[in-house]
């Protein structure tokens, strides 16, 4: 396979739409979901649970690594590609969403701020923005050109430029079409798949010329509230909030989706169920049931629910683990049927069902009003 490319199926003037992107190491059908990792992994699960699960593409986040092991380990393990284990097509993140965490911006996703808490942002100008690592308390940069040409040097198929922290403030506002268009340049230099990150309404900004192999926005919400230039460009969404985050960011004709709702919910004893967020840690010591008796997944085919509560109760790793691959597993399930809902012309009824179905609280990774379904 060669160039990488993005083939739009019969776009729609507005709404969900279906596509294939194309990349050197291999194909994904949009709307995809591309499960997040932090720190070079999906947290506990392996790239074998990923590869199982039928992920199509991962996206992996630059802010950690770049400080620990470091741009030449990496490098040196045969990029990101060799160093996570992972052969499929992958979006490399500048970490950009969480310097802004740094500056006291509202956590890009609801209730997630700068994993170590120990950085800060000590200024951003015109250049880039400098910050304190986590770490160590380290100098640490974030410039476009420097961000492009990281996510190019450790092999990445494809590229997201970063935004300046507080994006959407006076300050922050005049920067970001020098930052989108400084991004553009080094990534043309080097031929890197960018896409080109917008901070909210790309028409009041002016940014509709943005130039980019794709378009990008931090938020479900802000691609659903401010829509996208009208092209046919491949759009991202990073930060998603959840099974009905992820349908909301397709309703609004994203094609990428990606986040780690499955690892913070997994992490807090939550899975992903149709009837809505399930909270294990509450179910009853003696619940045989599966978590979804409908559901297909290793998980649900031999844990209990009283299983999973006493591995929590226990402060076992098995415990975020075997929630983490149901909840990918739901996702993705989900995903395959969004496709089979927009090729069928009924996404907006399916959506609609499932969403009336779903009960989710409004900080998304909340037990819903039954406590257990």
């Amino acid at each position: 396979m060669g160039a990488t490319r993005f083939l739009l199926h019969a776009p729609p003037a507005a709404g969900p739409r279906l596509g294939l992107l194309e990349t050197p190491r291999g194909r994904v059908q949009t709307p995809a979901y591309l499960p997040h990792a932090a720190r070079g992994a999906v947290g506990s699960l392996r790239v074998s649970d990923l590869q199982e699960l039928q992920a199509q593409a991962l996206s992996v986040s630059l802010y950690a690594l770049q400080q620990r092991p470091g741009a030449a380990a990496i490098e040196a393990l045969g990029g990101l590609h060799g160093f996570v284990g992972w052969s499929g097509p992958l979006l490399a993140d500048p970490g950009d969403r969480e310097v802004a965490a740094l500056a006291g911006e509202p956590a890009p996703t609801p209730g997630r701020r700068a994993r170590g808490g120990q950085g800060r942002l000590l200024r951003c100008d015109a250049a880039e923005a400098r910050y304190t690592s986590f770490i160590d308390g380290s100098l640490q940069r974030l410039s476009p050109e420097a961000a492009v040409l990281l996510q190019w040097r450790l092999g990445a198929d494809l590229g997201r430029s970063p935004l300046p922290p507080r994006p959407r403030s006076r300050a922050g506002a005049g920067l970001v079409a020098s930052w989108l268009f400084r991004a553009a340049e080094a990534a043309a230099s080097v031929g890197l798949p960018l896409f080109a990150t917008l901070p909210g309404s790309w028409e009041s900004a002016g940014l509709e010329s943005a130039a980019g192999f794709g378009v990008a926005c931090w938020q479900v919400q802000l691609a659903a509230d401010s829509g996208w230039p009208p092209d046919t460009r491949p759009r991202l969404v990073v930060g998603e909030n959840g099974p009905a985050d992820f349908l909301v960011a397709v309703a609004a004709g994203a094609d990428l989706v990606s986040g780690d709702s499955i690892i913070r919910a997994g992490a807090s004893g939550i899975a992903f169920i149709p009837g809505g967020l399930l909270d294990v840690r509450a179910a009853d010591p003696g619940d045989d049931r599966p978590l979804d008796p409908v559901c297909r997944c290793t998980t649900c085919q031999f844990a209990s629910r009283g299983y999973l509560r006493h591995l929590f109760a226990a402060d076992e790793m098995a415990g975020p683990t075997l929630l983490a691959y149901h909840n990918l597993h739901f996702l993705l399930a989900l995903e395959r049927a969004a496709r089979g809902w927009i090729e069928a012309g009924v996404f907006a009824a399916e959506m609609a069902l499932f969403l009336a179905q779903y009960r989710e609280s409004a900080s998304g990774m909340r037990r819903n009003d039954a406590g257990v379904v």
